[in-house]
């Protein structure tokens, strides 16, 4: 099969050639430290292009894409006109978020919250918030030329990774702290950051979707709602206030491109699967196994005639501290619990860090090709 042929089946929940397998997303990447060591190994001299900076992400060139058999491909905006270098170590964003440069990554500053200190709804609407007007013309033309080159010259399937975030965009920009509390004592204040980012992405997703929604597969949003033991805010505070904002998003979506609906959702995500069924969530992602109640044999058993699984390859401890042999155990314990009858992507749990050796990375993709083959084996 073709890959997009491969990735369409499955995300229909029935069984293609393989298990599809992904890397180079935003958020199934691969830090540009572990992304160097790996283009040594491989004996590689080419330059390493940084296109996520917070995170310090590599642009994976095509070349290791063909090598591990990658089935996807993707498109996003790169350009933030409103981004500002202020010196070696700080930059601010679009948003206005400050971030510092760290070790391995640019991280919030802790004086680099902007809606810190505003407490009225009256200062919310003089806050200096992005155009998104200007956001799509800095980005539209690349992103079209991009969705209609992989469309049109390749047979990969195609994920526009939109960026739309609505709880995690609003507590960068409020502080974690200051918004879990806005969300319970002040919920008016909480819910009107939420609406603005809510229409500025709303706006970003019909302009762009009406011209590249037809060339596209798949479409990302982001919220992680959970920490590792369980999530982050009160089930019925993410029903009355969150879930309906998500809704919106997503019938947006599905208004414009005939695609499959992809949440990153880290933690102990699967709390909330029952609501992302309800609201139309096709994918979830990445399926982190190292959280509490993220079994992936239960979760498949429980929700897999309704829910597709993205990732579940361990970077916590496998992928960085683990033996080949604990890489090849990972693997096939995932294909097994999670790729019968489709309705799984391979890919790693988040992405793939500095500490990551290569020799791990490359045995992920082999033991993905060599036992991802249908029909599955539930027992290895």
């Amino acid at each position: 099969m073709i890959p997009r042929e491969r990735v369409h089946i499955t995300l229909e929940h029935e069984e293609p050639d393989r298990v599809p397998l992904d890397l180079g997303g935003i958020v199934t990447g691969i830090h540009k430290i572990a992304y160097e060591k790996l283009k040594n190994y491989f004996g590689l001299k080419t330059e390493t292009l940084i296109f996520h900076k917070s995170q310090q992400l590599a642009k994976i060139e095509e070349n290791i894409l063909e090598k591990f058999n990658i089935d996807t491909r993707y498109v996003y905006f790169t350009i933030d006109p409103y981004s500002k270098i202020l010196n070696e170590k700080y930059s601010i964003d679009m948003w206005g978020v400050k971030r510092v440069k760290t070790q391995y990554y640019y991280d919030i500053s802790s004086d680099g919250i902007p809606l810190k200190n505003i407490n009225s709804l009256g200062d919310l609407e003089k806050y200096n918030w992005p155009d998104p007007e200007k956001i799509i013309e800095a980005n539209i033309d690349i992103i079209e030329k991009n969705s209609k080159y992989f469309h049109n010259k390749t047979n990969y399937a195609i994920v526009y990774h939109s960026g739309a975030s609505i709880f995690e965009r609003s507590w960068m920009l409020r502080g974690f702290n200051e918004f879990i509390i806005d969300l319970i004592k002040n919920p008016k204040f909480a819910c009107k950051i939420m609406d603005i980012i809510m229409d500025f992405y709303e706006k970003i997703l019909n302009e762009t979707l009406i011209i590249i929604g037809k060339y596209i597969d798949i479409v990302t949003i982001t919220d992680d709602l959970s920490f590792q033991q369980g999530p982050i805010i009160p089930i019925d505070i993410y029903r009355k206030y969150i879930k309906p904002k998500h809704k919106k998003l997503i019938e947006t979506i599905k208004s414009k491109a005939n695609v499959k609906i992809f949440i990153h959702c880290c933690g102990s995500a699967s709390y909330f699967y029952e609501d992302f069924i309800d609201i139309g969530i096709d994918i979830v992602n990445p399926v982190q196994v190292s959280a509490k109640n993220m079994d992936t044999k239960i979760l498949k058993e429980k929700y897999g005639n309704k829910l597709c699984f993205w990732g579940a390859i361990d970077t916590q401890k496998v992928l960085p501290f683990g033996s080949i042999k604990d890489v090849e155990k990972e693997v096939k314990k995932r294909i097994s619990d999670l790729a019968p009858e489709g309705g799984y992507i391979l890919a790693p749990v988040h992405n793939i860090q500095a500490d990551v050796p290569p020799e791990n990375i490359i045995k992920m993709y082999e033991i993905a090709k060599k036992y991802g083959k249908y029909p599955i084996k539930t027992i290895f």
